[in-house]
């Protein structure tokens, strides 16, 4: 969607299950907070699938200047920001329109914007529609090879245009190694047989980058989750394939609503305003 305002135009994106919340597209709001910013970010709920619960991920009010390492850092979906789309064309951000490249649209556009504003206004509601969850049956080279795809094109584009920012391409490299090992994870948590798995991760899943692990790695965790695979497989894998006999047993038991419910109730903590939803009723049928 893109809202007009004198001086420009704010493009924002949005998929096709998630909302804006109601009457936050307005002028009034437009005029309000569409001041110029390459980028604005606002607050958003991580809502269950019905949009009745919710975790409330809060912006701090503040205006960076140079938007580097809140790349680093940024915890915003894509679609809880605006744009300003000058800035778009002029850095040539592309939106590619394959699997996982918001992520990576992001990421340009945090890096490159000469300023960024945060706002604690919520903007929109990010569903987790249990009812659209593919992820179980696709392969997983199919999902995580194409995230690994875009992180590695990420890599490129940071080692060409900006070299000299070693902190930022640590960055990237941690990220290739989280995404690759949580790919090896969920192979053997489906059960795939060992040599098929190994071909896959030869394939798909950066095995260079996990052999060298501890010169990438930044967290504790994924280290000991990669020094796992890479010295004590066996081990490994029937801890995988624990947790995903378990994993599979909870998705059965989700197809419960009262199951649902309950889980709903543990994982998202607040109950969400009333007057920030929109008619969802088309998504719950």
């Amino acid at each position: 969607m893109e809202l007009q305002r004198q001086g420009g135009n704010n493009i924002a994106f949005l998929d096709q299950d998630d909302v804006w919340v109601k009457g936050f597209l307005t002028e009034e709001v437009a005029e309000e907070v569409l001041t110029g910013e390459d980028v604005i970010g606002f607050s958003f709920y991580n809502s269950n699938s019905d949009f009745s619960r919710g975790n409330l991920i809060r912006m701090r009010e503040e205006t960076v200047v140079w938007g580097g390492k809140i790349a680093q850092e940024c915890c915003n979906h894509h679609s809880s920001m605006f744009y300003r789309r000058k800035f778009l064309i002029d850095d040539d951000i592309k939106y590619a329109l394959t699997r996982h490249e918001e992520v990576i649209f992001l990421q340009k556009a945090l890096y490159l914007a000469n300023k960024i504003r945060f706002i604690d206004r919520v903007m929109f509601l990010y569903r987790n529609n249990y009812l659209s969850e593919t992820h179980r049956k696709q392969k997983v080279e199919e999902l995580y090879g194409p995230l690994l795809n875009s992180w590695k094109g990420l890599l490129e584009w940071h080692k060409e245009l900006h070299s000299d920012d070693i902190d930022t391409i640590k960055v990237v490299k941690h990220m290739i190694c989280v995404y690759a090992i949580e790919g090896v994870e969920m192979l053997y948590q489906r059960g795939i047989d060992e040599n098929v798995a190994e071909k896959i991760i030869d394939e798909y899943f950066c095995r260079d980058f996990l052999e060298n692990y501890e010169n990438i790695v930044l967290s504790d965790n994924r280290r000991l989750e990669i020094s796992e695979y890479c010295f004590h497989k066996n081990e490994f894998i029937k801890k995988q394939y624990k947790l995903g006999m378990r994993e599979h047993w909870k998705n059965k038991l989700k197809r419960f609503e009262f199951v649902r419910k309950i889980n709903d109730k543990k994982n998202y903590k607040v109950v969400i305003p009333k007057e920030y939803i929109q008619v969802v009723d088309k998504w719950n049928k």
